[in-house]
C-alpha cells in the first residue's frame, strides 16, 4: 500500500505530486514489522511523519484484523449451519 500522510492509497495524481512515500507494516498487536520511508526532497523530518501516521496505522490494522477475523467466524458458522440441513 503506498500512502502519503493517510492510511488509504493516494489516486495517481496525488502519487505524483507527492513529496514522500512511506510505507509501514503493522500488525494486529500495535508492532512495527515493516518500514519503508522514500523523499524526494529533504524537506521532511523522518522521524516527525512516521510519529505523525504511526499511530493511526497501528489503528486501522487493528481494525482491519478484528474485521478479517469476524468474516472468517461468521463463514465458518454458516458453513456449519448450512451442513445441518
Amino acid at each position: 500500500m503506498h500512502s502519503g500522510n493517510t492510511i488509504m492509497d493516494p489516486t495517481y495524481i496525488e502519487e505524483k505530486v507527492g513529496v514522500a512515500e512511506l510505507t509501514l507494516g503493522v500488525n494486529s498487536y500495535r508492532e512495527l514489522c515493516s518500514l519503508h520511508f522514500d523523499y524526494l526532497t529533504k524537506t521532511m523530518i523522518v522521524k516527525d511523519v512516521i510519529s505523525a501516521v504511526s499511530n493511526d496505522a497501528a489503528n486501522y490494522a487493528t481494525k482491519l484484523v478484528q474485521q478479517i477475523k469476524e468474516a472468517v467466524i461468521k463463514d465458518v458458522q454458516s458453513r456449519y449451519d448450512f451442513t445441518l440441513f
